[in-house]
């Protein structure tokens, strides 16, 4: 699970750790510098590099917290503020375009169906 702290290595892709609470996603950690500049600080030399050459670069994945979220942190106010902070970064130094990943049923589903 990977809460966005680019500075750290606490991400990771192995889907065993999904069925698990993540106790880095906090909403602290999610309003952090890092966490609200750092998906654009990543990528800034490779989308200069992009523009120079004519090319898009686009983002294939982005969420706050890895998984499908976590509860009391993803389905938060806080979650729509790193987003909206982070995409406007992305757009600063270059990006092109993000692909926002969300599943549905999940706790970081952006809409939900309740009647």
């Amino acid at each position: 699970r990977c809460l966005s702290d680019w500075s750290s290595d606490v991400c990771s892709s192995d889907l065993d750790h999904c069925s698990k609470s993540d106790p880095l996603a906090t909403i602290p950690r999610l309003m952090a510098n890092a966490a609200q500049f750092g998906v654009a600080q990543s990528v800034a030399t490779p989308a200069t590099e992009a523009k120079a050459r004519h090319l898009p670069l686009r983002i294939e994945e982005l969420n706050a917290v890895a998984c499908g979220g976590e509860p009391g942190v993803s389905n938060t106010f806080a979650s729509a503020l790193w987003a909206l902070q982070t995409l406007f970064e992305s757009v600063r130094v270059g990006v092109a375009g993000v692909n926002i990943h969300t599943r549905s049923a999940r706790v970081n589903s952006l809409f939900s169906a309740q009647l």
